[in-house]
């Protein structure tokens, strides 16, 4: 999936997911991985949320290299995948 921001991309996958547990979906997104990024970084405000787009900025070409892995892995064992793409 790909779509605007707060478009509802995650929160449909979510639901999906648990709607159909017999499917055993993957959930592949780069949010995950670009918040963790900006922890890494100390790419926080003063209220110790990860500033997203300054992480974005500096960082998406190593969360796309890490959605990739994820994908691949999946794809090789043979998972169902959800695909959550806001930004590429």
């Amino acid at each position: 999936m790909i779509g605007v921001p707060s478009s509802g991309k995650s929160t449909w996958a979510t639901q999906h997911k648990k709607a159909h547990p017999e499917k055993d979906h993957v959930v592949i997104s780069s949010d995950p991985e670009l918040y963790q990024i900006g922890l890494e970084q100390g790419l926080t405000d003063n209220t110790g949320r990860v500033r997203y787009m300054d992480t974005y900025l500096q960082y998406h070409s190593e969360a796309r290299e890490k959605v990739q892995n994820k994908l691949n892995q999946a794809l090789k064992n043979g998972r169902n995948i959800i695909l959550d793409r806001p930004h590429w």
